[in-house]
């Protein structure tokens, strides 16, 4: 897991776990990756029913939602 400082910490937990555990703000886009709603800066389309999501990070990381979650994304996002 990593912090929004880049700190990177250990977790022996699996994504399906983490996911029935955190709270409504965190948001699976991958299935590698949850990210936590009130740090997405912007989502745009990308292409393959994909988006491009930015982070209200340190150094803006861009993730690439899957597009197995790309109408879940949409949703949670109010996207359009």
């Amino acid at each position: 897991m990593f912090t929004r400082k880049g700190e990177n910490h250990l977790c022996d937990k699996s994504l399906n776990e983490l996911e029935t555990i955190l709270s409504p703000n965190f948001l699976r886009v991958h299935r590698s990756t949850i990210v936590n709603q009130n740090f997405i800066l912007e989502a745009r389309w990308f292409f393959k029913g994909r988006y491009l999501i930015t982070l209200r990070d340190e150094e803006g990381t861009n993730i690439r939602s899957g597009a197995t979650y790309y109408d879940s994304v949409k949703i949670a996002l109010g996207l359009t």
